[in-house]
């Protein structure tokens, strides 16, 4: 999301790094409490749908949802809050260029990772 907003230039390191931080210790925990909360919301509002389906449905809310907030704190790094036309140009940007690799993660975390932690902790 930094290499969409700055490119490769003199600040991509030091915009990336503050980025990475805010996402790992802020938006990390976040995700792991919204995705328990989305599960369960998912498993009461389509019953009928197989666990697979169910992931799948939770893997496409969560790429938006992280990708979004992610977006926001890269564009807010890169170019701050103040000026909201260059703020939303630099979200929507990074929210674009990064939606796919996002949707790939979560597809990956809530289908083959997250069934594996839960079968984990429940034994």
């Amino acid at each position: 999301m930094t290499w969409a907003n700055t490119g490769f230039g003199n600040a991509f390191l030091a915009d990336w790094g503050i980025s990475f931080l805010k996402a790992l210790f802020v938006l990390m925990p976040f995700a792991l409490i919204v995705m328990g909360l989305l599960a369960r919301v998912i498993e009461a509002a389509l019953p009928k749908l197989s666990p697979l389906g169910q992931n799948i449905v939770l893997g496409v809310i969560m790429a938006f949802v992280m990708q979004s907030l992610m977006a926001v704190i890269t564009a807010g790094t890169t170019a701050g809050f103040g000026d909201t036309q260059i703020f939303a140009g630099l979200w929507w940007n990074a929210l674009v260029t990064s939606f796919p690799v996002g949707l790939v993660m979560a597809l990956v975390m809530t289908t083959l990772i997250r069934p594996r932690l839960i079968a984990i902790l429940r034994s």
